[in-house]
Order: C-alpha cells, then structure tokens, then sequence
C-alpha cells in the first residue's frame, strides 16, 4: 500500500504502513515529513514506472525519491515490510 500524504510513515510502529502491514498488506509506504502535492504526485508517477519495470518497492522508492533529494519531503519516505 502506498499512503501519499503528509506524515503518513511519521511514528514507528503506529504509522498508517505499520497498520496496513499488520493488517495484512505485504508492504506499505509513508512519508515522514511534509510533502507537497505536485512532488507527490511526480514522486508517485515514478515510483509506479520503476515498480513496473521491476525494480523492488525499496528501490522504487529510492529511485523515485532520487529525483527529488532535498525537495518537499519526497525522500522522507519509510517502506514497511
């Protein structure tokens, strides 16, 4: 699962990705930091290009978020597995 949003990934072990996990989603992704909203949706974009081609959801997401270093909180992002 993706969660796209503002401080999604923020709390370890109480974050929307550790509650889709424990739900029983195989992975999930979140941000920890403010994003905003057109990087996001940039972000996301790629993210999805690199998944299906594919690369693994960590890397996607490093992939993605390399594109953005330092802009808008896109690398803030936390993968749970």
């Amino acid at each position: 699962m993706l969660f796209v949003g503002c401080y999604t990934g923020t709390n370890d072990n109480t974050s929307l990705p550790y509650a889709a996990v424990a739900a029983g989603a195989d992975c999930a992704v979140g941000f920890m930091d403010t994003i905003n909203w057109v990087v996001a949706d940039e972000w996301t974009e790629f993210f999805f290009n690199y998944y299906a081609n594919g690369f693994s959801v960590e890397r996607a997401c490093y992939q993605a978020s390399s594109k953005f270093i330092n802009i808008f909180g896109v690398d803030s992002y936390r993968v749970v597995e």
